[in-house]
């Protein structure tokens, strides 16, 4: 089984890699026990597509959101902190709303659609702290050339965390109230809170390495109280030339608090692609359906997450 999932995902990353491929739906592997080691329950080799188009705007340091999402409105909180070379560099509290129209996408010269516009629709605050509202940019690269497409607003609250005295943390394991004001009148229009999760700190751990094709990989992190639930793991990389951040595997694990990347993942990475690593540790809760808001219809159609994440840069 082993082998044929290795050999499945080399013919997967030479076509990704290296053909021109339109599709922008990542492939997904599922792993047995037998496979490798049984805390790991998923594998998704994420878009990589070079030769067509790659989202920019998909995979960063404060979340990941779908540049095509699969509801009319979206709102994320993440409490994300960045560790390089094994300290801790900073860390953001951030939150987005996004009220999508589905009616008007946004699409390549091919006519790939890879976005929505947006909406105004009133005042948004995070607790006590109102939103600022930006452009909604779509960015994505096409035939080796980067494209920004203004897709109309959004709504943004993003703060640096004091690391010495915890001013402005993320509220990690509570709850955070979210609401959508008339900025005429002041009246609510929509209210609801949004449970957070336990905060994820982790570390990787190598040995060996890539030139002597030995590199050893083990990833270990805070584990929830109960042990329950899953972690979203996402490796990837600096790519040379123009530090932007580019994810390979998405992988699911139970969160026990460690796991060991298996060889056959590790001689997948490209390595030779990137000036340094990313290994992104994503705790989230989601919650996706209606919110029986009579005064926002958008808001019936929901997606919402809370997200603790810790991502760590590391040269192996």
């Amino acid at each position: 089984m082993k082998n044929l999932l290795t050999y499945c995902f080399i013919i997967l990353l030479n076509l990704f890699f290296f053909t021109n491929c339109d599709d922008p739906n990542p492939t997904e592997l599922f792993l047995d026990d037998t496979a490798v080691e049984d805390d790991i329950d998923d594998v998704e080799l994420t878009p990589s597509k070079p030769g067509t188009f790659i989202y920019t705007n998909g995979y960063d340091s404060t979340g990941i959101i779908d540049p095509l999402p699969r509801r009319r409105s979206v709102v994320f909180l993440s409490g994300a902190k960045y560790t390089l070379n094994n300290i801790l560099q900073h860390e953001i509290n951030h939150a987005e709303a996004v009220f999508y129209d589905r009616n008007r996408p946004v699409q390549t010269n091919t006519g790939s659609v890879v976005g929505f516009h947006s909406n105004y629709v009133g005042r948004v605050l995070f607790g006590n702290d109102s939103a600022l509202v930006r452009n909604n940019r779509v960015s994505f690269i096409e035939n080796g050339i980067q494209k920004n497409v203004n897709a109309g607003l959004k709504y943004v609250f993003s703060k640096r965390v004091n690391i010495e005295t915890g001013a402005n943390k993320f509220p990690f394991g509570q709850r955070l109230l979210f609401r959508l004001v008339n900025p005429a009148t002041g009246n609510n229009i929509e209210r609801f809170q949004i449970p957070t999760p336990e905060e994820i700190t982790g570390s990787v751990q190598t040995s060996g390495s890539v030139d002597r094709g030995n590199l050893k990989i083990k990833l270990q992190w805070s584990s929830n109280r109960n042990k329950a639930g899953k972690v979203k793991i996402i490796i990837g990389g600096v790519l040379k030339n123009t530090q932007l951040n580019f994810p390979v595997f998405d992988i699911n694990v139970r969160d026990i608090g460690n796991t060991n990347i298996p060889k056959w993942i590790i001689d997948l990475i490209p390595f030779e692609r990137f000036d340094s690593l990313i290994v992104t540790f994503i705790r989230q809760l989601e919650f996706v359906g209606a919110r029986n808001s009579v005064s926002e219809p958008r808001l019936n159609d929901s997606f919402i997450v809370a997200q603790s994440i810790h991502n760590v840069i590391f040269i192996p």
